[in-house]
């Protein structure tokens, strides 16, 4: 049996996300091969809310050739790239029995990839890193990077949105000193969560319908989809409220940016605004709304500092079911589905209690859409 690993958020579920189960299971042809996914949970790292509930979209996955899905909880799951890839890799890590990960890719070169992520990680690199964004204030971080990476290597930094990820997963396991092996699927544009997230907020059937499959379509029928968008009034108002110092102690939070949004948010009625306000060079519009969110939700900046202490289970079939029987007394981070199941943990109860404070917004504002609330793991016996 071949337990690959793959890290998705599902934001929706997707063709793309069916072609990289069909990509693992042709390149272990001949070997039973079972799909352990890390999901981001009701919140995702754009700084968003997830679409659809976490449960409806696990549940989809399984449908649609995953064995097993489990939860990256808030707020690892809002961090930048770099700490989500972390954090997800942290939790795979600690999963016994895990082979390979698969990522996609624009570029689709598993050496580059991995020669780039050796190249970040060098000492050398490093330090003139931290040396230069403590120095140059008027350059955004990821262009002050860029810049140096081709100074140091003679080469530009791929920066394709699933290279970066792709970089950042090998990093995390060459930091964990995992034995997991990369396996690399050369992404298909033509798919994605992206394209379609607007073919669902422009309510455009016909783009949809060629994006994702039916259990998706199923999905959003029964629910109204989810954005940032829906927290409009709220975040307008607290941040027209809040005092500037007590927000810069949450995570992306910066002392400049808790004043532009006290500032912008007592003039501003459109959140849309509000966000262009505040994003520069130095503030990518993602990392605004991560900043948003965690002033909302009260992520401090110890928080993310940790790594994730537990794991939650979303969904799972038949080879899911054996795999958790199989790992149950050596898996080294708990899988849970109820909170009682980490009572002797305090620290892994602390981070619990914290993503269900997140996810108890998030499930009042589908409520209020008249949408049924999953509180349970999906479950198949295929």
């Amino acid at each position: 049996m071949i337990n690959v690993a793959l890290i998705c958020e599902c934001n929706p579920f997707h063709f793309g996300h069916i072609a990289q189960y069909r990509f693992i299971k042709e390149s272990f042809s001949g070997d039973e091969v079972r799909t352990i996914c890390i999901m981001s949970g009701n919140y995702v790292q754009r700084g968003d809310l997830a679409i659809l509930q976490k449960y409806r979209r696990a549940e989809t996955a399984v449908k649609n050739g995953a064995s097993l899905v489990l939860e990256l909880p808030f707020p690892f799951s809002i961090l930048s790239a770099e700490g989500f890839a972390q954090s997800a890799v942290q939790i795979i890590s600690r999963l016994p029995d895990i082979d390979y990960i698969c990522f996609g890719s624009e570029c689709g070169d598993k050496d580059r990839i991995v020669k780039t992520a050796k190249n970040l990680e060098s000492k050398k690199f490093s330090e003139k890193l931290a040396k230069l964004t403590k120095s140059k204030y008027e350059i955004s971080y990821a262009a002050i990077r860029e810049n140096l990476y081709f100074e140091m290597f003679s080469e530009e930094l791929i920066k394709g949105s699933n290279d970066i990820l792709a970089i950042e997963y090998c990093r995390a396991l060459s930091r964990a000193g995992s034995g997991v092996l990369p396996l690399v699927l050369t992404r298909n544009r033509g798919y994605s969560a992206s394209l379609a997230r607007e073919a669902i907020f422009k309510s455009d059937r016909t783009a949809l319908t060629n994006l994702v499959p039916n259990d998706t379509l199923e999905a959003l029928n029964e629910a109204k989809p989810l954005s940032l968008s829906a927290l409009e009034e709220y975040i307008l108002t607290f941040f027209s409220l809040a005092d500037a110092d007590y927000l810069s102690s949450f995570y992306e939070v910066s002392s400049d940016l808790a004043h532009k949004m006290t500032s912008s948010a007592k003039i501003r009625r459109d959140l849309d605004m509000f966000i262009n306000d505040l994003s520069d060079k130095r503030y990518t519009r993602a990392r605004v709304r991560r900043a948003l969110l965690s002033a909302i939700l009260g992520v401090k900046r110890e928080y993310v500092r940790e790594r994730p202490l537990y794991t939650q289970l979303l969904a799972l079939d038949r080879l899911g079911r054996e795999y958790l029987k199989d790992v149950a007394e050596r898996a080294d981070i708990p899988i849970v589905s109820r909170r009682r199941e980490l009572y002797e943990n305090k620290y892994a109860l602390a981070q619990y209690d914290r993503s269900m404070k997140a996810d108890q917004l998030y499930n009042r504002l589908q409520a209020s859409n008249g949408t049924k609330i999953i509180k349970n793991p999906f479950s198949i016996n295929l």
